[in-house]
């Protein structure tokens, strides 16, 4: 099944295995390399928005850090979804 297909689907299964896909990820070298990237997007958008000379309006350079920072809330908020929904399917069992 692909990535695609499973976030179509919306499940709670689903949900759980793109959280510990998130986790393992933000564990390792990449989720380093994502966070110094998503920071350097951000610095960069802010140095360029000062800069008298800049070809572009300022609320760009601003959606830009916006877009990093929904991101980053985006992907917390899966990890924190998937450990939410395993508790409750621990309570469930225990029950």
């Amino acid at each position: 099944m692909t990535i695609q297909e499973r976030m179509s689907r919306d499940s709670v299964e689903d949900k759980i295995y793109f959280g510990e896909l998130i986790e393992k990820m933000f564990q390792g070298e990449q989720g380093a390399f994502f966070k110094a990237l998503c920071e350097d997007i951000e610095e960069k958008a802010v140095e360029l928005s000062h800069r008298e000379s800049s070809r572009l309006p300022a609320d760009r350079y601003l959606g830009r850090i916006e877009a990093m920072k929904e991101l980053k809330q985006y992907l917390v908020q899966v990890a924190t979804t998937k450990r939410e929904l395993l508790a409750e399917q621990k309570a469930a069992q225990r029950v």
